[in-house]
């Protein structure tokens, strides 16, 4: 991770380190004040959830990945967006749709990050996104896309 710097007028670009048990680490994450709200970041980008892929259903109608939705499956950790603070209720496929879907908790703007990547292979444009707020959760969901969770996947958001 990098971040700008003022030092003496002129910015410079450094890489945060910190003393841990007379060790310096480079810092992997930390708290940025947005618009009145301290928000995580990480060296990887804004967020990074661990999808235990989880299927329900018989074809042609199966779901895969996370969700609390309905008939829960799988699990996601740490299972809080650090965009919003609050729950991921979902981060999964349909196999009827070829839908794929990240949906949290609370009613958001679309807005706040640009990219969800899955295994570093999958990735999805938040601009390109059906976006949804409906029974106080938000939905971001994109059709004809590949199935990503036919197994256990990091998900990570820029």
């Amino acid at each position: 991770m990098t971040q700008n710097v003022k030092v003496a007028g002129a910015w410079k670009t450094a890489v945060p380190r910190v003393k841990v048990a007379g060790a310096w680490k480079t810092v992997k994450y930390g708290w940025v004040k947005v618009a009145g709200v301290w928000r995580k970041f990480h060296d990887q980008g804004l967020d990074t959830q661990v999808v235990t892929s989880g299927v329900q259903g018989v074809t042609p109608n199966r779901s895969y990945g996370f969700s609390l939705l309905g008939s829960p499956i799988g699990s996601c950790a740490d299972g809080v967006s650090d965009m919003t603070g609050t729950a991921v209720k979902g981060l999964y496929w349909t196999e009827a749709a070829q839908q794929l879907m990240f949906a949290v908790g609370g009613v958001w703007p679309n807005a706040g990050w640009t990219t969800m990547t899955i295994l570093g292979q999958y990735a999805v444009n938040r601009a390109s996104a059906a976006f949804l707020t409906s029974g106080g959760d938000t939905y971001w969901s994109w059709n004809s896309v590949p199935n990503p969770y036919a197994a256990d996947r990091i998900v990570t958001w820029t």
